[in-house]
């Protein structure tokens, strides 16, 4: 009778056994909520623990700047700057909570639909995870509005992982 050698991998290890070369690249997108600080949190961790680089993508969404101008009664170049300003500033906080874990990140500004975004920079820079944070619509508007990770998981060609964790703040 003939046995296959089956090996054991553990979770977390590469084909050699060796940790933290299974995700080298990591892509999570980030906002201003606090939900958003913990994603960010949790990313930075997991790269820092098992190695690799970070992006670290914010999305000026469209969809969200047409709202915000017809609420506010607003020009779409005026509410779109505001958004662009407040992503860099986001976006520059994130690089230093990654410099500071010593975490090798780099930052990207986009605009466009945030789902399909965040996709696409994991598809055009073979990333092999994503990590991205549970919010959308709550009540009888989730029925009708799927939210951005709904949307990343159903879409994504790599990996999803869902963060859900206690909320922080983005106050230093």
């Amino acid at each position: 009778m003939l046995f296959q050698k089956v090996e054991r991998r553990e979770a977390g290890m590469d084909d050699n056994g060796d940790p933290g070369k299974i995700f080298t690249l990591t892509v999570v997108p980030v906002g201003g909520s606090d939900s958003s600080l913990a994603t960010l949190n949790t990313a930075i961790q997991g790269v820092r623990n098992y190695g690799g680089k970070l992006i670290v993508l914010h999305v000026v969404d469209r969809d969200l700047v047409s709202e915000m101008a017809r609420l506010e009664n607003k020009g779409r170049n005026e509410i779109e700057q505001t958004l662009e300003k407040n992503g860099l500033r986001y976006l520059r906080f994130a690089e230093e909570l990654a410099d500071e874990a010593g975490v090798e990140v780099e930052t990207v500004l986009r605009f466009g639909v945030a789902y399909e975004e965040i996709v696409k920079i994991a598809d055009e820079r073979d990333a092999s995870l994503i990590i991205i944070g549970r919010m959308g619509p709550k009540g009888p508007r989730r029925i009708l509005v799927k939210n951005v990770t709904e949307r990343v998981i159903e879409n994504a060609n790599c990996p999803v992982l869902v963060a859900i964790q206690e909320e922080k703040t983005w106050k230093r």
